[in-house]
């Protein structure tokens, strides 16, 4: 990741807590029961992956960066397949 003049340094417990968030935001949305949920399902998702997406961990493993990319891609596709008015897309 590339670094903004808004990194974030965290240590390697708070950027493994970050992969677990991005996770249960990700399956939070199989909870969602109509357009107004996945609306706010999707307006929380995105803060909070522009937050992650911020982060840098110096000590953290190889296996941790992997987690960590992944779980930000799965998130920016379920976010994706979220219209703005909370309408699921079909997405490729």
């Amino acid at each position: 990741m590339k670094l903004t003049e808004n990194t974030q340094y965290v240590t390697v417990a708070e950027y493994r807590s970050c992969i677990t968030l991005l996770r249960a935001y990700n399956d939070a949305l199989y909870g969602c029961c109509n357009n107004d949920e996945r609306q706010g399902w999707r307006a929380r998702a995105r803060r909070q992956l522009s937050k992650a997406t911020s982060f840098q961990c110096h000590r953290a493993k190889p296996a941790d960066f992997r987690q960590f990319k992944s779980a930000c891609q799965q998130l920016q596709h379920s976010i994706n397949s979220v219209s703005r008015e909370g309408q699921l897309i079909n997405v490729a």
